[in-house]
């Protein structure tokens, strides 16, 4: 506030301080819910103060007013195995980079906490840059140095973990943060090679695949991720609020269980409608259809001499997920030929088929790969059986 009636010779004392991006502080420390220039009417008292009907001060700046923590506050855990590197300025960076983790680690195990399909759809770089408020002037992400904050992230949850079991250690929840272009799109940066050794030399096939594998890890580890929150100070997370739009309620999914509606839709409309395939006079048709690999088929159809199977992949999957739907057909039909073989005496007058129906356009990429690999498929974008 300022005091004094010439602008040019007057006192100043700070009473209320203001900070860049305060949005980012609600989770954690709170907002009073009313505007407090209206409340403690700011305009009339600088207008009072510098004998002015012309004052800007307050349309420069936006005026909030903290109130008490309702959650745990970053830092306030420290662990003393975290020391920061030597030198004034890193150690500086390294604590904004630890406070940044804190805020990453819950937002990544919401994310794997609310996906379905058993998929996880990744997180990018500059989706987390965004979290922690690193944005440019021209409001794009600024990513440069996300990785460091992940590597923190990594040892927040080394230390947490430490007493734990080693069968009971959480896989790495960081392989879920991927590049958004580039010759790395869809794939964590070669920075995981600090717990993968030799990451950089896969293929991007092979990449791929274990990325893929850990993923499958990261959704079977689920509830104790909470426990993994709770190690480092962090809490638990609410239950995600998900309304089944068939009944108003809430809708619970289990680390990736679960399906969505879109998935859902798609494979009754695909069960109801053999005529896409070429099919008639079906003696079987199944949804959810078990195989003896263990594994289920969306739809299954039999006919005197065709077994068709259907892995159907909704418009929420990625590239990611429909390069797997193709490789899961390979396998389909594999199986199903095999079991044709092993228990049916006209095995050699059954034709086997695995399809892949999706809901957009497959890339140049996945079609090549499809078409390389025998694996037909058919798009049915969404509205189609409206």
């Amino acid at each position: 506030m300022a005091a004094g009636d010439d602008p040019g010779k007057v006192t100043r004392h700070v009473k209320h301080v203001s900070l860049d991006r305060v949005h980012l502080l609600k989770p954690i420390y709170g907002r009073a819910d009313d505007d407090p220039g209206v409340r403690l009417n700011l305009a009339k008292e600088l207008r009072d103060r510098w004998k002015s009907p012309d004052v800007d001060a307050l349309e420069t700046a936006t005026l909030f007013e903290l109130v008490k923590a309702p959650g745990n506050v970053p830092g306030a855990t420290w662990s003393p195995l975290l020391s920061p590197p030597a030198g004034r300025d890193e150690a500086a960076e390294y604590a904004g980079n630890v406070l940044a983790a804190r805020m990453v680690l819950p937002f990544l195990v919401e994310h794997i906490q609310t996906q379905t399909d058993g998929i996880i759809k990744p997180v990018t770089y500059s989706d987390l840059a965004r979290l922690v408020g690193w944005v440019k002037a021209d409001g794009n992400a600024y990513a440069v140095g996300v990785g460091k904050v992940l590597g923190v992230v990594i040892d927040l949850i080394a230390v947490g973990t430490r007493d734990w079991p080693e069968e009971m250690r959480p896989p790495h929840i960081t392989s879920i943060v991927v590049a958004k272009s580039g010759a790395n799109a869809g794939l964590p940066s070669d920075g995981v090679k600090g717990y993968w050794p030799g990451f950089e030399a896969l293929t991007p096939s092979e990449k791929r695949a274990k990325v893929r594998d850990e993923h499958t890890r990261i959704l079977a580890y689920g509830p104790k991720w909470l426990e993994v929150l709770d190690s480092v100070g962090l809490g638990p997370l609410p239950a995600p609020v998900v309304l089944d739009p068939s009944n108003g309620k809430h809708k619970r999914y289990g680390w990736g269980g679960g399906e969505s509606e879109e998935h859902k839709q798609l494979r009754l409309d695909v069960l109801a409608r053999p005529e896409l395939f070429g099919l008639k006079d079906t003696l079987l048709s199944e949804t959810e259809y078990p195989l003896l690999s263990g594994d289920r088929l969306d739809v299954f159809y039999r006919s005197q001499t065709r077994w068709v199977g259907v892995e159907v992949k909704s418009i929420r999957s990625g590239d990611d997920d429909l390069e797997r739907g193709i490789y899961q057909c390979v396998k389909y039909a594999a199986v199903m030929g095999a079991q044709a073989a092993a228990n049916e005496s006209d095995s050699a007058e059954v034709q086997i088929t695995a399809i892949l129906v999706v809901q957009k356009q497959l890339s140049d990429d996945l079609e090549a790969l499809a078409m390389k690999l025998g694996v037909n498929w058919m798009v049915l974008a969404p509205g189609h059986f409206s």
